[in-house]
């Protein structure tokens, strides 16, 4: 599962190697169509891990981890290609899901 918009790219290239569904989290809902905030099949029960460019404070990647909470996905972590490591986005993301970093900055 990508966030949007910048881990939609990264989120389809692990989908693609692992040969798995992708589906991506907006921000906010659209505000025309269909109005949805995620993008693609998503379904009660599905394991999810989260793919994300960058966790600065955490805020964003949060609020795409509880929306598919919301639809009923098991969380089994996050992967971000970097972070700057701020403390704010330890004290959130950490209690609530495993996190991998591939790069600190």
């Amino acid at each position: 599962m990508g966030v949007a918009t910048a881990a939609i790219a990264q989120g389809v290239l692990v989908a693609q190697e692992m040969e798995l569904p992708f589906a991506y989290v907006r921000s906010s809902p659209k505000d025309h169509g269909r109005g949805n905030l995620i993008e693609g099949e998503v379904k009660k029960g599905q394991s999810v891990v989260v793919v994300e460019d960058l966790v600065s404070t955490g805020g964003s990647s949060l609020k795409a981890v509880n929306a598919l909470r919301q639809a009923g996905c098991v969380m089994k972590g996050m992967i971000s290609v970097f972070t700057y490591g701020f403390k704010r986005q330890k004290k959130i993301l950490k209690k609530k899901l495993p996190l991998i970093f591939l790069m600190r900055l």
